[in-house]
Order: structure tokens, then C-alpha cells, then sequence
């Protein structure tokens, strides 16, 4: 049944014929534990088989430490699974290799269950097969490939999110109370991230006024990464629970005075619905929507005969 959602739902041929190696690692529990994690696990890898090209997933990895791991694969020591108030519990790592897809222990805890699980090993799976349809950007330094790397990265996020919830609720007509109350808190998390104006828009000042003293383009935008990426993203987060019908009664009013909830948001998600409702995956006419909505950070990237110009911006 799952996999028939999915093949429907993404409109796409079905292959038997396509085969790919996928190892499932799992190196939490007992045996009888790891049996049965495994054996959750390969509905991936079966679903991966029904598509025409195959996802190039070549690992589905549960870790003992799942940071140490993940930095292990990218040969980096900076990555940290805490994210402001949000724990990553799964994350899509491309190698040269294939796709390697990462699911922390957290999940396998009694915080979680097999419906909110399977909403998340979809999650990362589309993440995976959205590499697959989504045009290359090119790595050409210009203002228009960051905003297009930008804009596909948020629309991801908005489109697996919506596909999990969409299939996962198809597979699962009575939803456990774990899997509501868990989406619950979620979508109150990110609100209250949102809504925290005064902490974000402080940080963001501060760095503005240090960038008009020293100049470099590179250190205002590594000190304000994180924040943007943390903002930005619950935001998408936010709507895709929307759309889905996650209510958010009494936060709603509080969202609409938030600074970050503007035309400029707005114009974002009504192309991420339209995009999404039309399963078009051309984004590059959202190039001056993406545009506006980043100046919400305070700052602008311009093409010019020079190369890149770097627009601050006063918020």
C-alpha cells in the first residue's frame, strides 16, 4: 500500500526492473532490536526499486552517535545536530558514492512510533529523490545561482514536508496520538522561533552595524548563517504544516505580528503552493520572490559587469 501511494502520488512509471545495492547499518539495540529496525527500514529500499532511474541511496545508516557520524561522512567536525531549540533526527548526506541517509536513535525512543517514523523515513527519501529532479545549479559564483541554490533549498523542505504528511496520512487513516501530539509541538516550536522577533532582529542589527565598520562580506554572512537558516526554514516549515491543515489556533495572531511575516514571506509560499499543487519542479522564475524575501535578513546580492555586489540593507 505504501509504496502504490507513493508510485500514484509521484506520477511516475513503475520499473521492476531497476536494481540498487543499499546496505542497512544499524548499530543501536539487541539483535532482535536491530531485526526488527532493519526490516522497517527496507521499505526504502524497496521503494527505491519502483523508480525509473533508481534513488542512488547506497546506505540507510542508525548510529550510535548520530553527530559523530554524520561529521565522520562529510569529513567535517563542525556539524551539531541541535539547532537552536530543534534536534535533527535524520539527515540526507550526498557522497560520491550515492545518497546516504541517516536516522538518529532519538526516533527509535518511546517519544516516537511507526507512523511518526514512517512520516520521517519519507521525509528523507523524497529529500533524496528531489536531488534526482531538481535541476543542477551551477556553481558559477553569481548572484542568481545563490538565490537559486536558496529558493530550491527552502522548496525542498516545503515539498517533503507536505508529501510525508500527505502520504503518511493516506498509509495511516487513524492517526496515533503520538503522531499528532508530536507534529503539535513541532509546529509550536518553530511559531515561538518565528515569533522571538526581538532576539533574531537584535543579532541581525548588531551584525549589520559591525559590517559597515569592517566591510567583509564573508564574516557578516558566517555570523549570520545560522539564524537565517534557523528563520527561514521554520518559516517553510510553518506553512507546509499549514497547508496540511495543522491548525494553529491561538498562534496565529501571534505569527501575524511577527517581522518576518510579511507580503515578501507571503508572495514565497503562495509560489511554493502553486509550484507544489502543480508538481513543477521550475523554479527559477521565483528568482525576484526569493530575492525580496531574503532582504528580510538584510541584505541583497547584485550581478554587475564586476561580478557579485553585496547589498546591507537597514531592518
Amino acid at each position: 500500500m505504501f509504496r502504490i501511494s507513493l508510485i500514484i502520488w509521484f506520477q511516475l512509471k513503475n520499473d521492476r526492473g531497476g536494481r540498487i545495492n543499499l546496505d542497512i547499518i544499524i548499530e543501536i539495540g539487541t539483535e532482535e532490536q536491530k531485526e526488527l529496525i532493519s526490516k522497517e527500514l527496507s521499505i526504502i529500499k524497496k521503494i527505491s526499486r519502483d523508480f525509473n532511474p533508481p534513488i542512488p541511496i547506497t546506505q540507510i545508516i542508525v548510529p550510535e552517535d548520530f553527530e559523530r557520524k554524520v561529521n565522520d561522512i562529510l569529513g567535517v567536525e563542525h556539524y551539531k545536530s541541535q539547532r537552536g531549540g530543534h534536534l535533527v533526527i535524520a539527515k540526507n548526506v550526498p557522497t560520491e558514492d550515492g545518497i546516504i541517509l541517516l536516522f538518529s536513535k532519538e526516533l527509535y525512543t518511546e517519544l516516537h512510533d511507526n507512523q511518526t517514523r514512517l512520516q520521517t523515513y519519507i521525509h528523507e527519501f523524497i529529500h533524496a529523490f528531489n536531488k534526482l529532479r531538481f535541476p543542477k545549479i551551477s556553481e558559477d559564483p553569481t548572484a542568481a545561482n545563490i538565490y537559486f541554490g536558496i529558493i530550491y533549498t527552502l522548496f525542498d523542505e516545503y515539498d517533503a514536508n507536505r508529501k510525508s504528511f500527505k502520504i503518511t496520512e493516506k498509509v495511516y487513516p487513524q492517526l496515533s496520538h503520538r503522531y499528532k501530539s508530536i507534529h503539535v509541538l513541532g509546529l509550536k516550536r518553530f511559531v515561538k522561533i518565528i515569533c522571538d522577533d526581538s532576539l533574531h532582529l537584535k543579532k541581525l542589527r548588531k551584525e549589520i552595524v559591525k559590517f559597515k565598520s569592517h566591510n567583509n562580506v564573508d564574516l557578516f554572512l558566517d555570523r549570520t548563517k545560522d539564524l537565517v537558516d534557523e528563520v527561514s526554514k521554520s518559516i517553510i516549515y510553518i506553512y507546509s504544516y499549514l497547508d496540511c491543515n495543522y491548525k494553529l489556533k491561538k498562534n496565529k495572531a501571534l505569527l501575524e505580528k511577527s517581522y518576518f511575516i510579511n507580503d515578501k514571506t507571503i508572495a514565497l509560499i503562495d509560489f511554493f503552493r502553486l509550484k507544489y499543487e502543480k508538481e513543477d519542479n521550475n523554479l527559477f522564475d521565483g528568482r525576484k520572490i526569493i530575492e525580496d524575501f531574503m532582504t528580510n535578513f538584510g541584505f541583497r546580492f547584485e550581478d554587475t559587469p564586476k561580478g557579485i555586489y553585496f547589498h546591507i540593507l537597514n531592518i
